[in-house]
């Protein structure tokens, strides 16, 4: 940044750092109204990374050229270009990390206006994108999978050396996987659920500091069973169906009072047995 501020004329120097700070206003604006972009970004990184990852300057800086490269890229960028900006940057001498940072960020800014793109905007959308559970759940079991840190090379996880195809697949493998554990959850939720209704038990919600599951295990252990089912007085109010299903199988050698007579026993039998099933049931569980 001062080498190219000491090729410019005194005020093209002036209008540059009007406009650097001029940036910086706005941002500190847009800080002003509620969470600042950065905040949010750090957020993210302490869910979806351990911090010996998130916290080591040299995989932040892979990363941050990477999506450099990428979005050039995208704009059909000669790659053969690279190699020699490399060289000139690297030859001159080290510049202030602040005003680079600033730097690169009313470079972005030019080159999202020429390109006719939102910088904010689109960084909102990807932040609310790779926030979202699932891509999060994705980021971490591909960060799992590399098993440990490979600060040696700048490419990003396991990728070095692999064959075209190794990345859809291990993404595809990783996206079973996912959706294998998210069924296996619904049908713990599921499962808890049932053991609370049969137990009464108030399982909760999960949280950081409830586990329904456990909860839901420590129900089914502690749960008693209702008393046996008095079968003397089942068989004895099923006794009485088949008395009056008798009678009224030949209805016509009975008269109209015996079978009113024997459909009022019945009916009480079967009153009194269930009767009985409830008390046994009371305070159960």
């Amino acid at each position: 940044m001062n080498d190219i501020l000491s090729g410019m004329s005194t005020h093209e120097a002036q209008s540059l750092k009007s406009a650097i700070l001029a940036l910086d206003a706005a941002i500190v604006a847009r800080q002003q109204v509620g969470r600042s972009f950065q905040a949010g970004v750090a957020e993210w990184m302490g869910q979806c990374f351990l911090p010996s990852l998130y916290s080591n300057m040299t995989e932040r800086g892979d990363r941050l050229l990477e999506e450099v490269l990428e979005l050039l890229q995208a704009h059909g960028y000669d790659n053969a270009r690279v190699a020699t900006l490399v060289d000139y940057v690297f030859g001159r001498p080290v510049g202030e990390p602040a005003q680079e940072v600033g730097g690169v960020m009313v470079t972005l800014a030019g080159y999202c206006w020429v390109a006719g793109i939102d910088m904010h905007a689109s960084g909102d959308a990807e932040l609310a994108r790779i926030s979202q559970p699932e891509v999060m759940a994705k980021i971490r079991a591909k960060q799992e999978a590399n098993n440990a840190l490979r600060f040696d090379t700048p490419l990003p996880g396991n990728a070095a050396r692999q064959p075209v195809g190794v990345d859809e697949a291990t993404d595809r493998a990783l996206d079973e996987i996912i959706d294998q554990r998210d069924r296996c959850e619904e049908v713990a939720d599921e499962l808890a659920d049932q053991i609370a209704r049969i137990t009464g038990v108030d399982i909760g919600e999960h949280s950081n500091a409830n586990c329904p599951w456990q909860n839901a295990i420590e129900a089914a252990e502690e749960y008693k069973p209702a008393q046996a089912v008095d079968l003397d007085a089942v068989r004895e109010a099923l006794q009485a169906a088949e008395g009056l299903a008798t009678i009224c199988a030949s209805v016509d050698g009975y008269s109209r009072e015996e079978v009113a007579a024997s459909g009022r026993a019945m009916k009480q039998q079967f009153s009194d047995a269930l009767a009985k099933i409830d008390s046994q049931a009371v305070g159960n569980g």
